[in-house]
């Protein structure tokens, strides 16, 4: 078995979050925000239908790759999200409201539809220009939740999240510790004109009166 051909890692920032989102409408906002929150493949995405939801257990499932099935379960927001669209249409989980009407195509204007593949492809290849943010694919919303999970779990719990049958594919997001890490170090490497916040003759003084020879 060969390994895993190691992706490149690109994260959104929280404010190419919001201007990618602020571009999207009709539903495809909806899905590509559950994306940002969820690290569930496109597929995954288009393919959740309610039968896989559980609102009882705030779970839900997603056929991953190689027809593997993983639950996942909700975080606040995404209990939330999936909640307000539970109405929007009796078997699929996200849709899009039809801007026209197109006879060929089997839609009428202002309903609801089950989002498709190129329609997603398309919706994020025109907002991402538009709202300004350089080189960021659908795929990175993946990458950008993955990251998110890490720096507030462990490479254990990103996997289960993601799917990975094997620990070494998550290992490529380890770069946000190594990040966090250098970031923090160079925190600490600015010195400060009183370390401790306080006065040190003060603290001396205090610290000699509470320890008596």
């Amino acid at each position: 078995m060969l390994d895993e051909r190691q992706e490149r890692i690109r994260e959104a920032s929280p404010d190419e979050e919001d201007a990618i989102l602020s571009e999207l409408s009709r539903g495809y906002d909806i899905a590509v925000r559950f994306a940002f929150l969820s690290g569930c493949r496109r597929m995954e995405i288009l393919g959740l239908e309610w039968s896989m939801v559980d609102f009882f257990t705030r779970n839900f499932r997603v056929i991953g790759k190689g027809n593997k099935e993983r639950v996942i379960p909700m975080s606040e927001e995404i209990y939330t999200l999936l909640w307000a669209e539970k109405d929007h249409h009796q078997t699929s989980v996200f849709t899009f409201v039809a801007a026209r009407t197109r006879k060929k195509e089997g839609l009428e204007r202002g309903k609801r539809y089950p989002l498709t593949e190129s329609g997603l492809k398309t919706a994020m290849r025109r907002a991402v220009p538009k709202a300004g943010v350089a080189d960021f694919r659908f795929h990175d919303t993946r990458h950008t939740a993955a990251t998110r999970v890490l720096r507030k779990s462990n490479l254990r719990v990103a996997q289960l999240l993601l799917g990975h049958s094997d620990v070494k594919t998550t290992t490529k997001y380890a770069h946000a510790l190594n990040d966090d890490i250098r970031a923090a170090l160079d925190a600490a490497s600015r010195p400060t004109k009183n370390p401790t916040g306080g006065n040190l003759s003060e603290d001396k003084h205090l610290a000699e009166k509470g320890n008596p020879k």
